[in-house]
């Protein structure tokens, strides 16, 4: 098995998951939006496993 294509798959999974956590909570705006940029951006930082 890939250790490194498995750990991909899940910074993917975890970037999206993330990315649809903050767009949840913007259009709900029911958190601080100073927490919302660090989760997305570290969902980004995720999704894009640059």
């Amino acid at each position: 098995m890939n250790v490194k294509r498995i750990f991909g798959t899940v910074l993917t999974i975890l970037g999206t998951i993330g990315l649809i956590y903050t767009g949840y909570e913007l259009i709900n705006k029911n958190t601080s939006y100073t927490s919302l940029t660090v989760i997305g951006v570290i969902a980004l930082i995720f999704f894009s496993r640059v």
